[in-house]
């Protein structure tokens, strides 16, 4: 059985980098390393561009071994409100402003240059929640927030729904089971998960939510695999899921 660690990225121009890279290419041409083009939001095979081999839907003898590193917090994600029952949905309004160019003056006397710095750009969200039913949902995704809803607690829930998509569509490589190492930021606490408040987003070259790993524990339990991970309550936390049975 062969085992080879594959780049994945959804850019083009990330693959190209990598093939050029003295470091990187060392180890393809031993045979250990490939690349792949992975769409995470629509992808359901991977095509190894060195070996020029594509796995699809039960191809794989092995589990494939899957490391997301900030990749779930980027991907699209859904926001809901829970309260008496009801599923409410999140809009998000995203608001800009400029702030006026401001003057700065060395402190120097010797040496007064006037610098103008540009305008900076101000961005806020706003979060309108409407009852309605999500769009684009798994049964068993539509049936645990609704569960959590008739519970009665007033709470707001980030719904990881391309990455329960993308979990499902990975299975299918080796008849259901594979596993993934995910460090990103996310919550999994019941203290963080059953309370009303807006989830903060936060902008690092793109947009991240904070995922939510108790909604991945329980969708992976209810497929009879496991997560685990450190007890340490940072904000950047890493965790297993397992899905080997």
């Amino acid at each position: 059985m062969i085992s080879r660690y594959v780049l994945t990225d959804f850019s083009q121009a990330m693959l190209s980098y990598w093939e050029c890279d003295p470091l990187i290419s060392q180890f393809v041409k031993m045979g250990y390393m490939d690349y792949g083009l992975l769409d995470v939001e629509h992808a359901e095979e991977l095509h190894l561009r060195r070996a020029n081999v594509t796995l699809t839907a039960g191809c794989l003898q092995a589990p494939p071994f899957f490391l997301c590193s900030s990749v779930f917090s980027c991907i699209p994600q859904d926001v809901v409100m829970v309260d008496g029952g009801c599923v409410m949905p999140a809009i998000l309004s995203i608001l800009q402003s400029h702030s006026s160019p401001t003057s700065v003056v060395t402190s120097n006397p010797a040496d007064r240059y006037q610098y103008v710095s540009r305008g900076v750009l101000k961005i806020r969200f706003s979060w309108n929640y409407e009852e309605q039913d999500p769009v684009g949902w798994s049964n068993d995704l539509f049936s645990l927030i609704h569960k959590k809803a008739d519970e009665g607690a007033q709470a707001i829930y980030v719904v990881p729904v391309v990455a329960v998509q993308f979990i499902q569509r990975m299975q299918q490589l080796c008849e259901g089971h594979c596993a993934f190492l995910i460090a990103d930021e996310g919550v999994f606490s019941t203290s963080e998960l059953n309370v009303v408040r807006d989830p903060v987003l936060s902008i690092r070259g793109s947009v991240h939510l904070p995922v939510n790993y108790s909604l991945l524990e329980m969708i992976t339990q209810q497929q009879g695999g496991f997560i685990c991970s450190s007890s340490l309550h940072e904000s950047f936390r890493v965790r297993v899921i397992s899905l080997i049975h």
